[in-house]
């Protein structure tokens, strides 16, 4: 399947002296593990400000496609092997983007958290509990969220003690990150009360793919359910039933599930989405097939917006630009694209400052054309 991309900075470099500093560094989890049997591990940098224990924490789980057979689960090893094991990871993680900035001036709501960045090697979205499955590979997604929260809760070297009684936690992350903070959030909240989301480019849709489309993303999720043993909703999966709990892992029909606040970011257009949809990633949109199909999606896009029912829903914001683009949270695209609300321009970092004070945002572009929104990489 076509990749979905969380781009950072990796740095192998000695650890720096704290202080502001966009260094993470690695803390493993013992009893919670990679597709192959490795610890699992989050990177973690404390708060530069005077009161580190007083300031928001931020949960960012790392995006980056999944598997889901024995043969694109070796395909993934052989590309990137980095996904699936955590034996080559380095000691400190250089990050500094988006909702990572440390720049008050343009990222005042959060340029002072406590930041954990909860790395990728489950394969499974976030949402699995398979331990060495007969593929001869381990879905534990959603274990190691359990696993690292136990972790924060009891204390590490450098980071302040989580407290379930009074920290607050913004649970987000990117594409394959972004499903599973809306696949956990409501458990987090068991032990973390005080939680929201943003769930950035999680929005998968159940529409038929393009004609010359290959693996289509319903046929994945059905395939990825038979496999990862997935910790779903039991709201949700008692609506659907046993056999159709696939459809817990689509957000349109998962997300009606999901109690606690969260705001999701849509992208009209999503690129990782619709490059898998038309195998088109050229970023050619001349072609008036394609362009007629995007603009499906994009109807498509904009009637399960609807259909979730935002406006009657005060726990739910939503953010979508019209954009052929993918992940906002922890890129420049968090200060730089803008979508009306009620007449105010707003970048995401605005809205989510909104939403996390207690407003209700939505926030969706109505512009003419593909990757018309203000901002866009188009």
């Amino acid at each position: 399947m076509k990749a979905e991309f969380a781009c950072l900075v990796l740095a192998s470099v000695a650890l720096p002296s704290r202080g502001q500093d966009p260094y993470f560094d690695l803390v493993r989890l013992e009893g919670a593990h990679c597709n192959d049997g490795t610890p699992a591990g989050i990177y973690v940098r404390p708060s530069a400000g005077n009161e580190s224990s007083r300031e928001p924490w931020v949960f960012f789980l790392e995006g980056g496609g999944w598997c889901y057979s024995l043969s694109t689960c070796e395909s993934r090893f052989f590309k990137d092997d980095g996904r699936m094991s955590s034996g080559f990871w380095e000691e400190v993680l250089e990050i500094d983007d988006g909702i990572f900035s440390q720049d008050c001036n343009e990222n005042p709501t959060w340029c002072n958290a406590n930041h954990v960045y909860f790395r990728y090697c489950s394969s499974d979205g976030w949402i699995g509990t398979a331990a060495n499955t007969d593929l001869g590979y381990s879905f534990e997604g959603s274990i190691i969220i359990d696993t690292a929260i136990e972790k924060l809760i009891s204390g590490t070297a450098t980071m302040p003690q989580l407290d379930p009684n009074s920290s607050k936690v913004l649970l987000t992350g990117c594409s394959a990150g972004g499903r599973g903070a809306m696949f956990n959030l409501d458990r987090v909240v068991e032990t973390l009360p005080y939680t929201k989301a943003l769930l950035d480019s999680a929005w998968w849709l159940d529409i038929p793919p393009h004609q010359n489309s290959g693996t289509w993303l319903t046929e994945q999720v059905v395939r990825a359910y038979n496999l990862h043993e997935p910790n779903i909703d039991q709201t949700c999966l008692e609506a659907y039933g046993e056999a159709q709990g696939y459809n817990c892992y689509l957000a349109e029909y998962a997300l009606p599930y999901v109690e606690a606040p969260a705001m999701s970011q849509v992208y009209q257009y999503d690129k990782a989405l619709l490059d898998i949809a038309v195998r088109w990633d050229q970023g050619r949109w001349d072609d008036p097939d394609l362009l007629s199909y995007a603009e499906t999606w994009r109807r498509e896009t904009l009637l399960s917006i609807d259909a979730v029912g935002y406006a009657s829903n005060p726990n739910r914001s939503v953010y979508a630009p019209a954009c052929n683009d993918h992940c906002s949270g922890h890129t420049d695209y968090f200060t730089e694209i803008l979508v009306s609300a009620n007449g105010t321009m707003l970048t995401l970092e605005d809205a989510l400052a909104l939403f996390w004070s207690g407003e209700q945002v939505i926030a969706i572009d109505t512009c003419d054309g593909f990757g018309c929104g203000e901002g866009c990489n188009e």
